[in-house]
């Protein structure tokens, strides 16, 4: 929530946010990604972008948003595009990956 006094912007197509706040990991669930988008989610609503949220995303929920997102970037009419991502990632041979919450990670293939 926005804090007492703070002016809102209206959403602005040319300005476009997503934001994924993983916690509810089954294994090693997190306590802070789902507060921590929730906050940077009202700083950019603030700001005037239009954000998609998504908290405690499965793969098959993550991979449509970061589709979506992809084409909203894409549009001629967008400006500024900001990608926030709260959550587990790893590293495989120095390419980093973002894990959604039903990841079942038990050997490199399954990354």
């Amino acid at each position: 929530m926005a804090a007492a006094g703070t002016a809102w912007a209206a959403p602005d197509a040319s300005r476009v946010a997503l934001v994924i706040g993983n916690s509810a990991y089954a294994q090693s669930p997190l306590v802070n990604p789902g507060n921590d988008a929730a906050a940077s989610r009202d700083l950019f609503t603030a700001a005037g972008f239009s954000v998609q949220t998504l908290l405690d995303a499965r793969r098959d929920e993550m991979l449509a948003a970061i589709e979506r997102f992809g084409e909203q970037v894409q549009r001629p009419e967008t400006r500024l595009a900001v990608f926030y991502y709260a959550g587990h990632g790893v590293q495989q041979d120095w390419r980093n990956y973002l894990l959604p919450v039903d990841a079942a990670v038990q050997a490199p293939d399954d990354i």
